[in-house]
C-alpha cells in the first residue's frame, strides 16, 4: 500500500539526493534519484517512450506539459540536441524537486523548467496535490499555483512547439480548444486521454485546424467501451497539415 502523501514528502527529502543510474531504455545510464525509484528500471512507458524518440529531430522545440519527474525531458533533451530546446512545465513543488534534481545530475543544459501549469487561461488555480504524484491536477484542491494558456506563453516569447506532449490529467481538451490554433502546421503532438469527453474536445479541436488524429489502439478500445472517466490514459498522435511524411512512425504508435 503507497504511503500517505505527507509521509511520502518526508521520506522523499531524505532520499532525493541519492542518485541511482537508469538501467535500460532509451535513458540507460542517466542518473535518478532512488526516490522515484519506479523509473529505474527504464521499462516504464516504453512504447510511449520509443513515439517519443521517433518524433523528436534535432533542432526541435518540445514542450512537455506535464513534466512530472523528468523521465520524458531526459529523452527530449538528448533527441533535441545542443541547438534545440524543451520546455518543462510542471507546477508541483514535490514534483519539482525531483526534476530539477534529475536535469542538473544530468547536465541538461537545454531544458528549461517552467514552474506552471497550462490551462485556457492566465492566472492563479486550486490545485490538488494528493494521492500519486502523476495525477496531481488543477481542481478543487487546497493548493494554489500560476497557470498559463499556450497563446499567453508564445505571445511572451516562447518557441513554438515542434512536438508538444501534453499530460495534464483531463484537461487536455480545454487547453487545446484555446491553443489549436496558435499551433505551427508542422507541429506533431501526443497527448494523453483520460476519458471520452476528453478524447471528444481533443480530437475537435485538433481536426478543426487539419491536424490528423491517430488513435492508438488502447484508444479505440475505450472510445467506445467507455462514455465518462476511462480507467487508463492511452495516447492520442496528431499531425500538422504540413508534416513530413511520417508513416513509420505512426505505423509505431499504432502497435499494441
Amino acid at each position: 500500500m503507497p504511503l500517505p502523501f505527507g509521509l511520502r514528502s518526508v521520506a522523499t527529502r531524505l532520499i532525493l539526493p541519492i542518485p541511482v543510474h537508469i538501467a535500460s531504455g532509451p535513458n540507460a545510464g542517466l542518473r535518478w534519484s532512488l526516490a522515484s525509484g519506479r523509473y529505474r528500471r527504464g521499462t516504464i512507458e516504453a512504447h510511449r517512450m520509443a513515439v517519443v524518440e521517433a518524433l523528436v529531430e534535432s533542432g526541435d522545440c518540445f514542450w512537455d506539459v506535464g513534466a512530472h519527474h523528468g523521465y520524458i525531458a531526459l529523452l527530449a533533451s538528448r533527441c533535441v540536441g545542443a541547438d534545440g530546446i524543451v520546455y518543462a512545465f510542471e507546477p508541483s513543488e514535490y514534483n519539482l524537486a525531483f526534476l530539477q534534481k534529475h536535469l542538473a545530475w544530468n547536465r541538461c543544459a537545454n531544458v528549461e523548467v517552467v514552474p506552471s501549469a497550462i490551462s485556457d487561461r492566465e492566472g492563479i488555480a486550486n490545485f490538488a496535490e494528493r494521492g500519486s504524484s502523476r495525477s496531481f491536477h488543477i481542481g478543487n484542491g487546497t493548493g494554489a499555483v500560476e497557470v498559463s494558456s499556450l497563446p499567453a506563453l508564445l505571445d511572451r516569447g516562447f518557441r513554438p512547439p515542434d512536438v508538444l506532449k501534453l499530460d495534464v490529467e483531463g484537461h487536455e481538451g480545454s487547453i487545446l480548444d484555446a491553443a489549436a490554433h496558435r499551433l505551427p502546421a508542422t507541429c506533431r503532438i501526443l497527448v494523453s486521454i483520460h476519458s471520452r469527453p476528453n478524447y471528444d474536445t481533443v480530437s475537435a479541436a485538433l481536426t478543426d485546424q487539419g491536424f490528423t488524429v491517430i488513435e492508438s489502439p488502447g484508444t479505440l478500445r475505450l472510445r467506445d467501451s467507455h462514455p465518462g472517466d476511462w480507467p487508463d490514459d492511452p495516447d492520442l498522435l496528431a499531425i500538422g497539415p504540413r508534416c513530413q511524411d511520417l508513416a513509420q512512425v505512426v505505423r509505431l504508435f499504432q502497435q499494441s
